[in-house]
């Protein structure tokens, strides 16, 4: 058990990967990747001649640029994901290394030198475990302002 005192983070990196996943999925499947929605992309109107083709080209340009949107919010979802993922992965490494210098520091027989009492042995206790806790918070701070659409 850890003397630290920190904000856990309840971004689960599992999940945000699934999601992640499931945008390639869905940009795979608009962008013509997977065989399931290649006619999607595939021009309608080149299969016809005459009065109707014209008209079926200008939808089909039109439904072009939907898609084209909706492959670039995909493309976006997927970067804004894999940057969450990245920075989840970055906290929790640095409150576990922060945990590792706390124990370490906690059980440096250096640290109490000067502690002769229970009392002052405690009060020591604190003041590393504080300095530690402060890091930490300060972490977090860091954390929130590295997560995508945080406008600070």
């Amino acid at each position: 058990m850890s003397l630290l005192s920190y904000t856990p983070c309840e971004w689960d990196v599992g999940e945000l990967k699934e999601c992640q996943e499931e945008w390639d999925v869905l940009l795979a499947s608009i962008s013509g990747r997977s065989d399931e929605y290649y006619t999607i992309t595939e021009p309608a109107s080149n299969h016809f001649d005459g009065l109707i083709g014209q008209g079926l080209k200008e939808v089909a340009g039109n439904n072009r640029e939907a898609w084209e949107n909706a492959m670039l919010a995909c493309i976006h979802s997927f970067g804004i994901l894999g940057k969450a993922i990245e920075d989840v992965e970055w906290y929790e490494g640095k409150i576990e290394d922060i945990k590792i210098r706390l124990s370490a520091a906690l059980n440096d027989e250096s640290n109490y030198e000067d502690a002769t009492t229970a009392k002052e042995i405690a009060a020591e206790t604190s003041n590393i475990t504080n300095l530690y806790n402060t890091e930490a918070g300060l972490a977090w701070e860091e954390f929130e302002r590295k997560m995508p659409g945080n406008s600070k």
